[in-house]
């Protein structure tokens, strides 16, 4: 990014590093796991401007309002809304595959349905009820046709949604490309990995054959697809980081996972640690649309160890069990 384009997201940066004050931080996720009640774990939410009167069966509901407004409130503030569609199209899909499975399976999901994408709910939904995708984006429409049409011939979901999840990659893939910025580009590739890496870990031990295997990896990242389609154990599956150390404690994970030494679960952890370390990058940057990228995926990122740690309280009764299991926060 050139210097005059860093300089036009001064602003922005500014009121992003004070946003970041509302995040969950660490002492807070703390507060969250050893408070007494689920309703006093969520009163932290509204401190950290998740709305107001959060009862524990409305955290989700508090979560996606503040997944808009965030996502609207820093679209007005930066000179390229590109940055936050590419956050969005997250929301697309999952409406997308939510929609398709609930009309395979003839059930109503339309209460599971985020308006954090860049397709409103109602034309997504009238698209789905009469399979008519004209409405659509051109960069959505065959995808969704070809994951419709795979679902009911195959009656898979798992992959139905490889067929979104890809055209996802590839339209964020081109949405972080336009913008020529670097950090940017190492978010998208990095994301992409880890995903395929914990994707090869959990089709091992589903045992899926390898000529199917292929199917469900995306091919934005930097480790090459071909690589995931070989015969992999516990002991081979190092070999897949071609020695890069950023991805040895998932590598790590990944194979006392296929030795039966850890569970799933700790994968994603794992995964949530190394993008942490990689966003905390932009901690000493003074502005730049590096900040609006660490920011966002920051955010996300929140969202989702909310959900994980309200979980957690109701599974284990030891605040630094449910604290470990969370994860680590950016702020």
């Amino acid at each position: 990014m050139s210097e005059l384009s860093k300089i036009e997201y001064l602003y922005s940066s500014s009121r992003i590093r004070a946003m970041e004050n509302s995040l969950v931080d660490t002492d807070r996720i703390k507060h969250m796991a050893e408070a007494q009640s689920d309703q006093d774990a969520v009163k932290v939410l509204e401190e950290c401007g998740y709305g107001e009167k959060i009862t524990p069966d409305s955290v989700y509901k508090a979560i996606d309002q503040k997944r808009i407004k965030t996502f609207d409130e820093i679209e007005k503030m930066v000179p390229e809304k590109k940055y936050v569609t590419f956050f969005r199209y997250k929301y697309d899909c999952h409406n997308i595959k939510t929609l398709l499975k609930g009309n395979f399976v003839g059930d109503s999901v339309k209460g599971l349905l985020s308006e954090a994408g860049t397709i409103s709910k109602e034309k997504i939904i009238s698209g789905s009820e009469s399979e008519n995708y004209s409405d659509y984006p051109d960069s959505f429409r065959e995808a969704v046709r070809n994951a419709e049409e795979l679902l009911k011939r195959t009656r898979d979901p798992q992959l139905s949604d490889s067929i979104i999840d890809k055209n996802m990659y590839k339209q964020m893939a081109g949405v972080a490309e336009s913008t020529e910025n670097k950090f940017f580009i190492d978010y998208l590739r990095l994301i992409s990995d880890l995903t395929n890496i914990k994707m090869a870990i959990r089709l091992k031990k589903m045992n899926q054959q390898p000529e199917r295997i292929g199917e469900f990896f995306i091919e934005t990242g930097t480790i090459p697809v071909n690589a995931f389609k070989q015969n992999i154990t516990a002991d081979s599956f190092g070999d897949l980081s071609d020695g890069d150390t950023q991805f040895s404690g998932l590598i790590a994970a990944g194979s006392k996972v296929l030795k039966n030494e850890s569970n799933l679960s700790y994968l994603d952890l794992v995964s949530d640690n190394i993008v942490v370390d990689f966003l905390r990058e932009t901690k000493n940057t003074g502005f730049g649309a590096e900040l609006v990228v660490s920011y966002l995926a920051a955010f996300e990122m929140e969202c989702i160890m909310i959900q994980k740690l309200m979980a957690l309280r109701k599974k284990s009764d030891d605040p630094s069990d449910i604290i470990e299991k969370t994860g680590v926060p950016y702020a």
